[in-house]
């Protein structure tokens, strides 16, 4: 099956989750690290943020639907020792989350994660 969900709309599902989160992301290490080009985006690292020393990929080319960005974002638990993000919250795991796009689109937290995990499934695709 392919998908139909393309890189700009996972960049803008993480700039709505930014924008609607408790704490600015400019305040963060890794800033807004998905406002890249798409090859930048799938073969970068999170930026100023390590795992046990080592650079975080954006996407886990062995296992995309636990790439790290992702996963951060859905699991209670965080990823390597780092909180679930946004910090503080609200998380797109949290019932009744939802996000208004800049088209006027409002968006529940479980479609944002349905949406990235077959993005990420799908082989990451631009599709621009």
């Amino acid at each position: 099956m392919s998908t139909q969900i393309k890189f700009k709309q996972i960049q803008s599902y993480l700039d709505a989750i930014a924008a609607n989160a408790n704490l600015d992301v400019a305040g963060s290490p890794h800033k807004s690290f998905w406002s890249v080009p798409y090859p930048n985006f799938i073969n970068g690292i999170i930026p100023k943020t390590k795992c046990k020393g080592n650079p975080i990929p954006i996407i886990s080319r062995q296992d995309p639907e636990n790439s790290p960005f992702y996963v951060i974002l859905i699991n209670a638990q965080g990823f390597c020792d780092i909180v679930q993000m946004p910090p503080t919250g609200p998380y797109i795991t949290d019932a009744g989350y939802s996000v208004t796009l800049p088209d006027g689109t409002v968006v529940t937290g479980a479609k944002i994660q349905q949406d990235i995990h077959e993005w990420l499934t799908n082989g990451y695709p631009e599709n621009v």
